[in-house]
């Protein structure tokens, strides 16, 4: 089988021809097969191979991920009619030029509805992008194209048994991660002041109650209040009121649905 594919990166296209049992590196480093200019690449970005079976393509620990149909995986077969974006080259199966058998061959054997779940392996944390490091100083980063709610999405449209974890999910959703930690600071200096102005209250209202150990009374309601909140908001319940309100665990159990 001989397969071509045709590489786009901003206004410069090229092929790849690809014959026989063979696997080729692409990246923008000099142990790549076929170094592509792009800065979002990694030097060794993914592995394309081709079989006489199949082409497959797999991400090589990439930071900025490989995208097949704008999903993220970390492998996966490639059929005609496939897009694979890698940093900001697109790659698609230059069936125009390739012969009959060949054509056959990487058409998709079923129904388009059923391509969604053949032989994917997602790659929907980001992880391996959060523990590759910094991204060097004026290299910019792709930033990833799909949300929480599509993945989840695809996740039941698939039905995956992955999921996504209370972090992943805080990661994905950046925005209502900042409100949250926003909301929880707010809730920890109320659970501070709270027992502060009720025992000054009771201070005024009648002070001989507590006039010999006014300071001891004010830390230990401080004290026993802060660590009940505490207790009650990290650690008995898994989502604190911050992440409850702005919605985070909605999005977590929406998984199960």
């Amino acid at each position: 089988m001989k397969v071509i594919l045709k590489l786009q990166t901003n206004t410069i296209q090229s092929e790849i021809p690809i014959e026989g049992h063979k696997s080729i590196v692409l990246g923008r480093g000099s142990l790549s097969n076929h170094i592509i200019d792009d800065a979002l690449m990694s030097g060794a970005h993914c592995k394309i191979v081709l079989s006489p079976t199949k082409l497959e393509i797999i991400d090589l620990e990439s930071k900025n991920g490989t995208y097949l149909n704008g999903l993220r995986i970390e492998q996966s077969e490639i059929f005609l009619g496939d897009e694979i974006r890698v940093g900001q080259t697109k790659i698609t199966i230059f069936s125009e030029k390739m012969d009959t058998a060949s054509v056959h061959t990487l058409t998709f054997p079923g129904a388009t509805r059923d391509r969604q779940s053949h032989g994917l392996q997602l790659d929907f944390t980001g992880a391996r992008m959060l523990n590759q490091g910094q991204v060097k100083s004026g290299q910019p980063e792709a930033k990833p194209t799909t949300s929480s709610n599509k993945e989840l999405e695809v996740r039941k449209k698939i039905k995956s048994n992955i999921k996504l974890s209370k972090h992943e999910v805080r990661i994905r959703n950046k925005n209502r991660a900042s409100m949250a930690s926003m909301l929880d600071v707010f809730f920890t200096i109320f659970s501070i002041a709270i027992p502060l102005i009720l025992t000054n209250l009771i201070i005024i209202i009648s002070p001989a109650l507590i006039q010999k150990h006014r300071l001891a009374v004010m830390m230990a309601s401080v004290a026993s209040c802060f660590c009940l909140f505490y207790f009650l908001n990290f650690k008995l319940f898994k989502f604190t009121c911050g992440e409850k309100l702005t919605g985070i665990e909605k999005l977590y159990h929406a998984q199960d649905n």
